[in-house]
């Protein structure tokens, strides 16, 4: 696989009241393939100036779908302006797939606990077929701060009802209606979860206060690194 890839734009939708999907396809023609969990590099030209900005691949390869990010715009942000400038049928230059923030073959705790903020919780989307193979309990917590900047949350929640997991709404500013739904932060399921490093392996994804915090919760509950993922979106 060359180190950059150029990549056509396919689909362009807004998916929350802020967020947006972006879709592509390799203009040439190969398939593009990446461990679920990983992310793309995507290469801008601003004023003269090269930028890269990293995004979470949050794509599906079972239904077939082709690279796909989510993204919140950032007030002034330069990326954002380019990303938002776009149109189905534009090409952008990739590099990547790139990390670690992984299932690893040799993961095989008793429980999984995915907790994300925001566009922080599309790598677990990536990764919901390679789950349903896994024969551990799944914990899947997403922290908003109103329920309508859930994203993919009916597709979290078809899949916990058909796996027997469980999906959690935190929602800090807006009283909880559903019944997986609660007030707060994602963080907390720390400690209502009652996580234990004996049992559990910890995934943190997006604001990087709350992986902070997260990372700090776990430690203090004995977790070593090697039962922590974390990946922070700056």
């Amino acid at each position: 696989m060359p180190a950059t890839r150029s990549l056509r734009v396919t689909a362009i939708s807004n998916i929350t009241p802020t967020v947006r999907r972006f879709e592509f396809e390799p203009t040439d023609g190969e398939p593009y393939t990446f461990v679920p969990g990983q992310f793309l590099m995507i290469h801008f030209e601003h004023s003269g100036e090269s930028l890269k900005r990293s995004y979470s691949l949050a794509s599906r390869a079972e239904l077939g779908e082709g690279p796909a990010i989510v993204v919140a715009p950032v007030d002034d942000g330069r990326c954002t302006e380019l990303l938002w400038g776009l149109e189905v049928g534009a090409e952008v230059e990739a590099s990547g797939p790139f990390g670690r923030f992984v299932i690893r073959s040799g993961d095989e705790p008793k429980r999984f606990v995915f907790l994300g903020t925001g566009t922080g919780i599309a790598p677990y989307r990536a990764m919901l077929d390679q789950l349903s193979v896994s024969n551990a309990e799944v914990h899947i917590g997403l922290g908003v701060r109103r329920r309508n900047e859930a994203l993919f949350a009916e597709e979290f929640r078809s899949f916990a009802e058909a796996e027997g997991w469980h999906f959690h709404l935190c929602v800090s500013r807006e009283r909880p209606k559903a019944p997986d739904e609660r007030s707060g932060y994602v963080t907390q399921l720390i400690s209502a979860l009652d996580v234990q490093p004996e049992r559990d392996l910890v995934f943190l994804c997006g604001n990087p206060n709350m992986v902070d915090d997260g990372v700090d919760a776990l430690k203090e509950r004995k977790f070593s690194p090697r039962k922590i993922r974390r990946e922070k979106y700056i």
